[in-house]
């Protein structure tokens, strides 16, 4: 039987969905890509905003006319938040929330075998483990991979859903973590990506202190032979102090990047969030990791059009975007989400004051990011060139910016092969060209 899927949302969902796929292929299913023409489709859903939500629901009803005698099997966020209901009455066979998702395998087969809808809905809050699920999830052809470190939340800041559909914060063991990465290593890949549903917190359910645990996890890994470098999918600024850089600034395996989400550029707004932290606390932060490593990358989300957010809070916004280079802005509308406390505030913003901010901070964001390219000219940085388009290979480097590089007729054997194998290979930066950079190698 064939089993396609569709993944929603974080690289947390992509990764987990590579575990069910390889189980799905260990029992003599045919995993194939995409969702059309097959036995079994199967959604891994997001619920972060309720956009994300509408295209869970649209993509269930696209299968459904292409594949109206197929199994259809939702799991993750949506079906966590929603408790099942909208997903059975929209034709799901099959609904699981974020509890063991590597059981919906065994639910298939259980529909397949009487033709009743399940609906496997538990307390995400009773889950105090780590689903040790492993999976060979890679980005872009087999030289960058991740590994999910950790789930849950307890921040609970006010407008968002996630930490009410995932639950305590689990972490995975770092012997369990330094396994998957030695094999990973061994198997060619170049870049390890450790990520989570939030990062940070990994290592608190472990009694190892936040942030610190972290630091074991790349330490370890660091050991294993090869040349190869160690990303850290996110971080909350709250975790980032001076002992926290102390401890990381001489990790050589380790990039010199970190996403860090600031959400806002008001106090006020911030406050309301719960974020924890004020505007003039994330720019010291800012600033100490770029004190320990020049040029180092920084990329954030900013959230716009939150509850009450006044037009003098969105100029401290995009005051600070300018103030700040970033390798990186993303920015979302404020979306409410039933069941958080921003949901009840008063002072909604209207939509069409959120698109208007969306672009303006758009552009501000587009010149940041221009920038920290300026302040890069001429440096040299290593890159792993990921994938060829139209005769030029594009990748990243340690500090998170975009590489172009289109190899001349003449380009030697050598650095060839280093392409096609995704070696890290030392390049550099000759022009800014908005979303990257081009380059050349010696």
């Amino acid at each position: 039987m064939k089993v396609g899927f569709l993944t929603l949302g974080c690289k947390v969902n992509q990764y987990e969905t590579r575990a069910v796929a390889e189980k799905f292929s260990s029992r003599g299913y045919e995993v194939t890509s995409g969702t059309k023409d097959v036995d079994i489709a199967i959604i891994n859903s997001c619920s972060v905003t309720s956009m994300a939500e509408k295209k869970v629901r649209q993509a269930i009803r696209k299968m459904r006319r292409e594949n109206p005698d197929s199994v259809i099997a939702v799991m993750g966020c949506y079906p966590q938040r929603d408790g099942g209901a909208a997903l059975k009455s929209l034709g799901c066979n099959v609904i699981i929330g974020n509890e063991s998702k590597l059981g919906i395998v065994e639910k298939v087969e259980k529909f397949l075998k009487e033709q009743s809808v399940i609906i496997d809905v538990t307390d995400i809050n009773r889950c105090k483990t780590f689903e040790n699920i492993q999976a060979t999830c890679d980005i872009d052809g087999r030289k960058r991979a991740y590994i999910k470190i950790q789930d849950g939340c307890d921040r609970y800041c006010t407008y968002c859903i996630i930490a009410h559909v995932r639950g305590q914060v689990r972490s995975k063991k770092v012997d369990d973590i330094y396994e998957e990465a030695k094999k990973l290593v061994e198997d060619g890949y170049r870049e390890i990506v450790l990520t989570g549903i939030n990062t940070a917190l990994y290592g608190e359910d472990l009694h190892q202190g936040i942030g610190k645990s972290m630091v074991d996890v790349i330490n370890k890994i660091s050991t294993i032979p090869g040349d190869f470098r160690i990303r850290i999918g996110s971080l909350e600024p709250t975790v980032v102090n001076k002992e926290y850089i102390n401890l990381i600034k001489n990790l050589p395996k380790l990039c010199r990047h970190a996403h860090l989400s600031v959400q806002s550029g008001s106090n006020d707004v911030l406050a309301a969030m719960g974020r924890n932290y004020t505007r003039e606390e994330y720019i010291d932060i800012v600033d100490m990791l770029r004190d320990a490593h020049g040029n180092y990358g920084i990329s954030t989300d900013i959230i716009v059009g939150f509850p009450g957010e006044s037009e003098k809070d969105f100029e401290q916004s995009l005051m600070l975007v300018e103030k700040i280079p970033f390798t990186k802005v993303h920015i979302f509308r404020y979306s409410e989400r039933a069941g958080t406390p921003a949901a009840g505030f008063k002072n909604m913003i209207k939509e069409e004051i959120k698109t208007r901010r969306m672009k303006e901070l758009s552009t501000i964001a587009k010149d940041s990011m221009r920038r920290f390219h300026e302040l890069n000219m001429g440096d040299r940085r290593g890159v792993i060139f990921e994938m060829k388009e139209e005769g030029a290979y594009t990748g990243y480097t340690d500090n998170y910016i975009k590489v172009k590089y289109k190899p001349p007729l003449d380009v030697g054997k050598r650095i060839e092969n280093s392409l096609e194998k995704g070696d890290i290979i030392d390049v550099e930066f000759l022009k800014d060209c908005t979303d990257y950079m081009t380059c050349k190698i010696e």
